[in-house]
């Protein structure tokens, strides 16, 4: 089995060498629907070939095409470089546990993206086919999180199946539910409803914005198989990310009192017929929030509050004043044996595991991603579409970095990483960025 998956990975260094960019498109089609369940091609138990896996070699593989131009420059982007002196720092701690997830999963998981957007993305067409595609599996997550509360579909156990050793004891299923209040809670494509909850809320302003050129009736129906689909996953903290990033959204567009009050008529409107849409399809679905209400009004707080993250928080501080500088090996490492799967922010696994510097270099990489993209928006001319559009990638990416603060759950990553590059490499490194005053940023 060891030789077909090194065979696959030629195979996948060959195909993006010869045709990088419909390799590439393929890729950005195909990985965000297989790599949250970890889709393996080829199960051998040594080295098994992942969609991870051959996604890193295919842009490798695009990095040394002679179809790809200047594949140096890549290593002129401040965020590269950044990414690789984090993950140069988690590297050097993780040789004291050598984790091998750690190495053959996390690792590809950050670089990958940010290879095959720098090599593939080159023109203003190029990103809306990105946001167009985004859309798309954004929709199809929300109906997979629909088809799995109603049915017994369930599309990461599906995906999983390939995984091998994959224990399945410990997976949402119909048979083996996860309850909140007595109701079925959907896990959606990453197989944990806190995770496809968040990839949802990344998606969640772009489909905002790409929508608005849809019919009427197609934009609501569009709007209530994503908000369903939320619903089901019954994720808390992927519905308030969602419900600011609506409100910086609202506040965004209404600039005098008379835009303030239409646009406040607009949204109320459109969430009546929103909800009423929703509540037509299916009846049963405000029983999931009628539970939070009563439990909230009786008081159950061990259900409705995360009252012991902050203790283990506390926990981990105490054990990064104990090492502050080296770390105590790779975040695997400190999230099953140190904190024993104790949940706690991801900036908190990174300063245990990587010391100050790595902790900070994640900080600092979180916060000049958000920074940049805001930059360039700024720079659009007024009334622009790239201006609009900049600005909602800005909250998308914002909205993939809240969570760290929650958990240490970071699927969604790939996909932010993949839209940063993408719209670093149009407005910042390329003839369009020349012929505009975003050229001027430094990266």
């Amino acid at each position: 089995m060891i030789v077909l998956a090194l065979v696959g990975i030629l195979m996948a260094f060959y195909a993006s060498y010869m045709w990088p960019r419909e390799s590439g498109w393929l890729l950005v089609l195909v990985f965000p629907l297989l790599g949250p369940a970890e889709f393996t091609f080829v199960p051998a138990e040594s080295f098994p070939l992942t969609i991870q896996r051959l996604c890193l070699f295919a842009s490798f593989g695009m990095f040394f095409s002679p179809h790809v131009k200047s594949n140096l420059m890549i290593f002129k982007s401040n965020l590269v470089r950044l990414v690789l002196l984090f993950l140069l720092i988690l590297s050097i701690s993780s040789i004291r546990d050598f984790n091998q997830t750690f190495f053959f999963n996390f690792i590809p998981r950050w670089i990958f993206p940010l290879f095959l957007a720098f090599f593939l993305i080159e023109s203003e067409k190029d990103l809306d086919k990105v946001l167009k595609i985004f859309v798309i599996h954004a929709l199809m997550i929300s109906g997979f999180s629909i088809l799995e509360f109603f049915t017994d579909f369930n599309i990461h156990n599906i995906l999983a199946e390939s995984v091998p050793q994959y224990d399945f004891d410990y997976q949402v299923s119909k048979e083996n539910p996860y309850l909140r209040f007595g109701i079925y809670r959907s896990s959606g494509i990453d197989g944990n409803s806190v995770m496809t909850g968040y990839r949802l809320a990344f998606y969640f302003p772009l489909l905002l914005f790409y929508c608005k050129k849809w019919p009427y009736v197609l934009r609501v129906a569009g709007l209530v198989v994503f908000f369903v689909g939320l619903v089901f996953l019954q994720s808390r903290a992927a519905t308030a990310i969602i419900v600011l990033t609506g409100v910086f959204i609202f506040l965004k567009g209404a600039k005098d009192v008379r835009v303030f009050v239409m646009r406040l008529f607009s949204v109320l409107f459109s969430a009546t017929i929103l909800l009423l849409t929703v509540y037509w399809v299916f009846p049963d679905i405000f029983t999931i929030y009628e539970a939070y209400t009563e439990l909230a009004v009786a008081g159950d707080q061990e259900s409705i509050s995360s009252d012991g993250r902050f203790v283990w928080m506390a926990e981990a501080f105490h054990l990064f004043l104990q090492n502050p500088f080296f770390g105590y090996g790779s975040p695997q490492h400190v999230y099953l044996e140190l904190m024993e799967t104790k949940d706690i922010p991801s900036y908190l696994t990174y300063f245990l595991a990587g010391g100050i510097i790595g902790g900070g270099l994640f900080l600092y990489i979180m916060y000049y991603m958000i920074r940049q993209v805001y930059r360039i928006h700024l720079l659009q001319d007024e009334s622009n579409y790239q201006k609009e559009f900049l600005f909602y990638a800005t909250l998308g990416i914002a909205g993939a970095f809240l969570p760290t603060f929650l958990n240490w759950q970071e699927n969604h990553f790939t996909i932010m990483l993949f839209l940063y590059v993408a719209v670093y490499k149009v407005y910042v490194n390329s003839e369009v960025a020349e012929k505009s005053k975003a050229s001027t940023i430094e990266e």
